[in-house]
């Protein structure tokens, strides 16, 4: 009977997580949520690929277009972007051009130290 119960509640969870229920970016380390801290922590948050996600501004971009300066409040991060780096705005994938300074993004990804290689970068997409 209890296998039973937490098999159902399991399931769910996970009904619940597909069906975008359960909001990104809250619980422990979520990234913006009660335990990330402002705007970055590790955890799922809103980085579908479960690295590190952080939320700032743009102060700077690099003319070589692969970085861009990124200040999230307590800190500048700098953030690499590659060949497989997805930018979108909305729901549209963007080139690196698109990006200006003053936007506020979210970026997800490997961070190490004060640089981030970026999986993914939203334009003024960032929910909480």
């Amino acid at each position: 009977m209890r296998s039973r119960i937490s098999m159902v509640v399991v399931l769910c969870f996970v009904f619940a997580l597909a069906a975008g229920i359960v909001v990104a970016g809250y619980g422990p380390g979520g990234g913006g949520g009660p335990n990330g801290g402002p705007g970055q922590g590790k955890g799922p948050g809103n980085c579908p690929y479960n690295g590190t996600r952080i939320t700032g501004e743009i102060t700077q971009i690099e003319a070589n277009n692969t970085s861009f300066t990124l200040d999230i409040g307590k800190s500048v991060i700098n953030v690499l972007v590659t060949e497989k780096t997805v930018i979108k705005s909305g729901p549209d994938k963007v080139n690196f051009d698109d990006l200006k300074v003053g936007q506020k993004v979210c970026a997800c990804g490997e961070l190490k130290d004060q640089t981030m290689t970026a999986i993914m970068v939203n334009i003024q997409r960032c929910s909480r």
